[in-house]
């Protein structure tokens, strides 16, 4: 069949089909974007959070509090559950090597939650409507364009609603642990300070995620997890490496180790952490001095790009100039 005869066709039927069309999409539309937003505001208006903000401010802390705060928390996540899971199922991807991989992503972001993954995908099937449905808006302010170049706009948008998210959720897991390898060294100095004063290791933790709460947020946040672990009877050198798994810093490895050692064999705890602690600085020192060393390289493609075009303008461009008209 010819595609000229074919695109006429469909050209000729997309007018009478185009106000049913355009009601499905902004009906769909208007669904994911309202479940978007109620995914969005879910950790905003988690009771849990907001019952930690209001014991924060009063300093009251006490068993029933924490049980009406899990209890609430259990209720408002079933809520949500009941919306997302009848759509989630056909969201979400087959193969398990995906779902780990999304799953470890979403851990090294902050996101450890079990309905994480479901609320990703939502997310993404909601971004894969709602860019073509902008693109279909925006055309109403420009000429008109052929069907083909329309069906090549909105899979480009679909695919851009596909792919930005995994970029957006990769960004956040590097960056976040880029502020977990900045933070560990001043957490590993408050620790061998506090160790070498007397305290125990798990206190020591304990006054180190206090210390951190305000320069390292989210060390804190993960050291508090490591002194829950502990106090369900959990090793430290099994929490330890749970908070390697949770983050993906390898780096902690080391730190594993030297508290396996000095617990093992009896050794100072303090001095054995005080020369961890300098060689971590030293390794911290010597990344930036290598990423230092790229940066003239890095610094060649904008230069070319950026600065040599303008540069040749300026010098060769009048002798351009006059050349073509001694020519003329």
């Amino acid at each position: 069949m010819d595609l000229s005869f074919l695109t006429s066709l469909l050209e000729s039927k997309i007018d009478l089909e185009q106000s049913l069309f355009f009601s499905i999409i902004i009906a769909i539309s208007t669904f994911l974007f309202s479940l978007a937003i109620l995914l969005l505001v879910s950790s905003f208006l988690s009771p849990t959070k907001r019952h930690i903000r209001q014991l924060l401010k009063t300093g009251q802390y006490s068993e029933y509090a924490d049980k009406e705060a899990i209890t609430l928390t259990r209720e408002y996540n079933d809520k949500i559950n009941r919306v997302i899971d009848p759509v989630s199922k056909y969201f979400l991807p087959q193969k398990d090597k995906e779902r780990v991989k999304i799953n470890m992503l979403l851990r090294y972001a902050g996101y450890p939650s079990r309905d994480a993954l479901k609320i990703f995908y939502s997310l993404k099937a909601f971004l894969m409507i709602f860019f073509p449905l902008i693109i279909l808006v925006s055309l109403n302010f420009f000429e008109a364009i052929s069907l083909q170049t329309l069906l090549i706009l909105l899979m480009a948008g679909a695919a851009l609603g596909l792919i930005f998210p995994n970029f957006v959720l990769k960004s956040m897991a590097n960056s976040r642990q880029r502020r977990l390898r900045i933070g560990f060294p001043d957490a590993l100095d408050i620790l061998v300070v506090c160790v070498e004063a007397g305290l125990g290791l798990e206190a020591s933790l304990q006054r180190v995620t206090q210390s951190m709460d305000l320069a390292h947020p989210d060390l804190a946040q993960e050291l508090s997890l490591v002194n829950g672990e502990i106090r369900l009877g959990i090793s430290i050198q099994h929490a330890l490496r749970n908070l390697m798994h949770r983050t993906g810093i390898k780096e902690l490895s080391g730190f594993i180790t030297v508290i396996d050692q000095s617990t093992r064999l009896g050794t100072p705890i303090g001095q054995s952490l005080r020369v961890y602690a300098s060689e971590f600085r030293d390794r911290r020192r010597q990344a930036a001095e290598e990423m230092a060393a790229k940066l003239g390289l890095k610094l060649i493609f904008p230069t070319v790009l950026c600065m040599w075009p303008g540069f040749f303008v300026v010098v060769v461009g009048p002798t351009v100039i006059k050349a073509m008209s001694i020519l003329q």
